[in-house]
This record gives structure tokens, sequence and C-alpha cells, in this order.
């Protein structure tokens, strides 16, 4: 492998690297990667195979297809965002779950779009409540 593919190769995977990153520090890990990850894949095939000196259109191409993948499966709410949705509409403190679990699978397959839920639980002088919120559309629901 030559010096240019393996520069690529290394753009390739800080790319990966960081989309998992924004996904669990803002979406803490609802967005489908099942896109990303195939791009990523063809990519890197793509890049080793062939032997074509178009390595700077292949880049182009990729970099293209990596923002609109990354611009597909990126929900409308962040976890804070879909925090702020439910803490304007319900009274209560938000609690933190001490086991992070603050995602739940609730939708079936979809290569694209989100199918975990956000999970809110709110404390007030009464009682704990929890709520789940779709990433994508925002609605909240009570949860179990």
């Amino acid at each position: 492998m030559n010096k240019t593919n393996s520069i690529i190769l290394f753009i390739i995977l800080i790319s990966l690297i960081t989309m998992i990153t924004i996904d669990f520090l803002y979406y803490v890990g609802v967005i489908n990667l099942q896109v990303t990850i195939s791009l990523f894949s063809i990519s890197v095939i793509i890049f080793i195979f062939d032997k074509s000196n178009s390595k700077n259109i292949k880049l182009m191409i990729f970099g293209i297809l990596f923002m609109s993948s990354f611009l597909l499966v990126i929900p409308n709410y962040s976890y804070s965002s879909a925090i702020e949705k439910v803490t304007s509409q319900y009274p209560g403190e938000t609690v933190q779950i001490p086991e992070k679990n603050t995602a739940v699978y609730v939708d079936g397959f979809n290569f694209i779009k989100p199918t975990r839920h956000y999970i809110v639980t709110l404390k007030n002088d009464e009682f704990t409540q929890k709520y789940r919120v779709n990433p994508t559309t925002g609605k909240i629901f009570m949860h179990q």
C-alpha cells in the first residue's frame, strides 16, 4: 500500500471515530450507523484494491458520501434537547441514571432512522416519572 492510500485510509478511520464519538456524546447511541459503516467498508475496499491514480476524485466522492450519510442518519433531537423538551412540558427535575440507561429500543429495524428512543427521568415531590422521546420527531411518550 502506498503513502497516499495510507493517508486516505487514516482519514476514513478518523471520520468514523469522529461520527461514533458524536453519537455517544450528543445522541447517547441512538444513531443508526449501518449506512455509515457500510459506506466506510466500501470506501476502504475501493481504496485498497483500485490501482488507478484518481485518488483525489475518490476522496472527494467519499467526502460527499460521508457528509450525506451523516446528514441522513443524524436525528433531529440530541439527548440534551430531548431533556429540554420534556422539562418544558412536565414538572420535575431531571434525574441522572447511574447506569447511563438513556436510550431504549422501541421500533423495528430501520436502516436510516433511529430505532431507539431517549429516556428522560423526572422527579418531583410526589413521584418519579420516566418519559420516552423519539429522537426524530420529538414526540414524548410515558415510559413504564
